[in-house]
C-alpha cells in the first residue's frame, strides 16, 4: 500500500462533508445526499437519546458520538421526537 493510500485510509469517517439538524428532519428523518458510513451526532438532551442509522439503533449520549457504521446501507436518520440535534455524515 503506498503512503497515499495509507493516509486515505487512515482517515476514512474522520472529515466531516455534510450536516443537518432537526430542522432539516421531515417526520423525524434526516436524509442525506449519498450513503452513510460514518456518522457523527450530538443532542441537546441531558440523557442518551436513540438514533436509527442504517437500520442500527445507537443510544447517543449526552456529550455526542462519532463512529463508522455498518448496516444496510442507507442515506437516512431516525432522529427521537422533539430532540434538537446536529447530525454530520463523515466519509
Amino acid at each position: 500500500m503506498s503512503f497515499y493510500e495509507e493516509i486515505i485510509k487512515n482517515t476514512r469517517g474522520t472529515i466531516l462533508v455534510e450536516q443537518k439538524t432537526q430542522a432539516d428532519a421531515v417526520t423525524d428523518v434526516i436524509t442525506f445526499s449519498k450513503d452513510i458510513y460514518a456518522i457523527e451526532i450530538y443532542h441537546s438532551e441531558a440523557t442518551a437519546q436513540q438514533f436509527t442509522v442504517n437500520g442500527i439503533e445507537l443510544t447517543v449520549p449526552a456529550n455526542g458520538y462519532r463512529t463508522k457504521i455498518g448496516g444496510t446501507l442507507g442515506k437516512t436518520v431516525t432522529i427521537p421526537t422533539g430532540v434538537n440535534c446536529i447530525v454530520g455524515r463523515l466519509e
